[in-house]
């Protein structure tokens, strides 16, 4: 069973694109080679030459966060307008919480999930409107937003932009994520 692949809108093409350039930047600004990269960041092949070219766009959220991570930057993922809703949900909360170590990699890819589900219940939207839209039935909708540990970043994009927001992704150096 192959990957399956989402279109990416303009703004999502363009928010990897900074990212790959940011990040092909501090490689370059160290004098590292791709491959040592690679071996930093636990990665196989010529992936990190495929990120950097942009030949790839269905990386996992643990692949960047382990790019970043090889480079000394935490690559953080953001729900644009994710806060403007109240949130009621402690489970909700506790995930957030969990998320906000340096190294929470792991939980941070878990918050990205819990995000892109409660900005879909918070706009009201049900799987069966989004599952066309992503060209999924909906059970997939479903065990995705409740069992996905290290989704496909194009997959994230591609289910905020149909629920009417997008996926921020950022970096920060240790100092910046501490003191920031």
């Amino acid at each position: 069973m192959g990957t399956k692949t989402y279109a990416l809108h303009e703004d999502d093409v363009q928010e990897l694109q900074r990212l790959r350039d940011t990040l092909r930047g501090l490689r370059l600004d160290a004098g590292l080679s791709q491959v040592a990269v690679e071996r930093q960041a636990g990665l196989n092949g010529d992936f990190i030459s495929a990120l950097e070219r942009g030949t790839t766009t269905a990386p996992l959220l643990s692949t960047l966060q382990a790019w970043g991570r090889a480079l000394g930057v935490r690559v953080e993922f953001e729900v644009q307008d994710l806060w403007r809703f109240h949130h009621h949900d402690q489970q909700f909360h506790a995930a957030f919480r969990l998320s906000r170590p340096w190294d929470a990699d792991v939980q941070a890819r878990a918050f990205v999930v819990a995000a892109t589900r409660q900005w879909r219940i918070a706009r009201q939207l049900d799987v069966e409107h989004l599952a066309p839209l992503l060209g999924q039935a909906g059970d997939t909708i479903r065990v995705w937003e409740l069992q996905s540990h290290d989704p496909l970043v194009s997959r994230v994009m591609a289910q905020l932009r149909v629920s009417g927001t997008r996926l921020r992704i950022r970096t920060f150096t240790r100092e910046q994520w501490i003191f920031g």
